[in-house]
């Protein structure tokens, strides 16, 4: 827990933050075997089929134009 202290219509407020580092939260979560199953490391493109077209879609993070962009980049340096 931290406490931080802001100026606010010339008067000081003081709140309590409570946070974890978020360096050893990911770590926690990456060793935790329950989790396993669910980590997506790949980029995906995914479609669907309207009518007679396939059509893209993003439903997650990992299906966006970015996340395929840098996985194409890393591994053209492998």
């Amino acid at each position: 827990m931290k406490s931080i202290t802001v100026q606010y219509h010339h008067t000081t407020q003081s709140f309590d933050l409570h946070y974890r580092p978020i360096w050893e939260w990911a770590q926690d979560l990456l060793q935790n075997a329950q989790l396993e199953p669910y980590w997506v490391w790949d980029a995906q493109k995914l479609y669907k089929l309207v009518g007679e077209d396939f059509v893209r879609f993003y439903d997650e993070p990992w299906t966006a134009d970015r996340f395929w962009e840098i996985q194409v980049c890393i591994l053209s340096y492998i």
